[in-house]
């Protein structure tokens, strides 16, 4: 943004103090001196000093009011700067992230076409029509998914979602999760290669909260941790701490590239732009993730990523009920 041209107020201040104060000064200052001195010479002298003087009150005066505005001006810039930087990158991530929504809604709206029309041939056996339907229903439940995140996403922005604050079982809570994310991986058949694990404190923890959007943000970080884990382990639990509690999901995944950890939580983007494979995500379940979090008082992290795996991390206030 161009403001060389723009003018501020503060010039016309400067001006008309330094005038007023010029002309105040040089009629009046020589018309007191006359009255107290008679003799010339010292008139001259003391008038020489007095020039002397009021160059120096006045540019020590002109010193302060345009430093003052040129730090004034500084500050502007910075911040124009600042917000002019941070368009352009929601305007990149904003054209991304409708690049790659188009992607992520017409991979599985093909898929769900092909096998409908695969299943309108006649040499179509029983066994063979109950695997297309069930791919049919996988992928119409991930476009579905996909589908609400974008709009759940849309209303959180707008400051439209709202909270159920109650009290509930933090233990019954990750305990549940385990059991589900078990099952799943043994369904999957990839329990010989991946193994989940949790940490449920002996001692019963209760948290005042919104259990449903917690619920959401714990299996969206394990499920991300599922899809980035070809094999090793997935470790998750919660740490009780003064002022609220931590939790956190660990796995020994591929990890995230370091230059995105700075934006993964904030941005529609996938983890790393050069991963292409069938488990890649579009990232607005992780960027709704940080929008419930923060919307529950907290804030989310990444403790740690590299070729080990990520770590990730939120806590979460006692919210009043």
């Amino acid at each position: 943004m161009n403001i060389k041209n723009k003018r501020f107020p503060s010039d016309i201040k400067i001006a008309l103090v330094y005038a007023i104060i010029g002309t105040l000064w040089i009629l009046f200052s020589d018309k007191l001196l006359l009255f107290y001195v008679k003799d010339i010479e010292q008139f001259n002298t003391i008038s020489m000093y007095k020039g002397w003087f009021y160059v120096a009150v006045t540019g020590i005066l002109l010193y302060i009011l345009i430093h003052k505005e040129l730090t004034k001006r500084n500050t502007i810039l910075t911040e124009l700067e600042k917000s002019k930087e941070k368009a352009e990158e929601s305007d990149k991530l904003k054209t991304a992230f409708l690049s790659n929504m188009s992607h992520y809604l017409r991979t599985p709206m093909n898929s769900i076409l092909g096998f409908i029309e695969l299943l309108k041939g006649r040499n179509i056996n029983d066994e063979k029509r109950e695997k297309f339907l069930a791919i049919i229903n996988e992928q119409s439940n991930h476009l579905l998914q996909f589908i609400d995140n974008i709009i759940e996403i849309s209303k959180l922005q707008e400051g439209q979602t709202s909270i159920e604050v109650t009290q509930f079982s933090v233990n019954d809570l990750l305990g549940k999760l385990l059991t589900r994310f078990k099952t799943e991986i043994e369904y999957e058949k990839k329990n010989s290669i991946i193994s989940i694990n949790c940490y449920i404190p002996d001692n019963s923890i209760y948290l005042k909260s919104d259990s449903t959007k917690l619920e959401y943000i714990l299996t969206n970080l394990i499920s991300n941790s599922i899809k980035f884990t070809p094999k090793g382990e997935i470790n998750f639990g919660v740490e009780a701490k003064k002022d609220g509690l931590t939790f956190y999901v660990k796995d020994s995944g591929i990890g995230i590239s370091p230059e995105r950890t700075k934006i993964i939580t904030s941005s529609f983007l996938i983890s790393d732009p050069n991963i292409r494979h069938e488990n890649t995500g579009s990232g607005i379940g992780l960027a709704l993730t940080n929008g419930f979090v923060k919307l529950l008082g907290g804030n989310l992290w990444i403790e740690k990523t590299g070729a080990d795996g990520t770590d990730f991390r939120f806590t979460l206030p006692q919210l009043p009920i």
